[in-house]
């Protein structure tokens, strides 16, 4: 199911190490088991994490290796409101992005 990462985005040339979505472990979102039986079944390159937003909110982190992956679990499982990730490069930055029309486009901070 996995397919090679985007290569490059920009002028800087930045390699995407992994890319991630935050989600809520609740309906319409799946829950934690489901996440986990689901990167197992279909051989996924995933990490998952707790996330606090220390307002209360408890989520999830997938952190995907491939992004057609990340995408696959998106159309899969999550809703309309779940369409934002970031990736992240190989120096530890963080690269927004928003899902549409099944890939992704990369946004500035704080863009929608």
């Amino acid at each position: 199911m996995s397919s090679d990462n985007l290569p490059f985005d920009g002028p800087n040339r930045v390699v995407h190490a992994n890319y991630n979505i935050r989600f809520h472990p609740m309906p319409p979102g799946p829950d934690i088991d489901t996440v986990i039986a689901w990167v197992r079944e279909n051989g996924i390159e995933a990490r998952l994490f707790d996330t606090f937003d220390g307002g209360g909110s408890n989520g999830l982190i997938l952190e995907c290796r491939h992004v057609d992956d990340l995408l696959a679990f998106q159309q899969r499982f999550l809703d309309d409101a779940d369409r934002r990730g970031w990736a992240e490069d190989t120096r530890g930055g963080h690269h927004p992005f928003r899902i549409e029309a099944g890939g992704i486009i990369f946004t500035r901070e704080g863009e929608r």
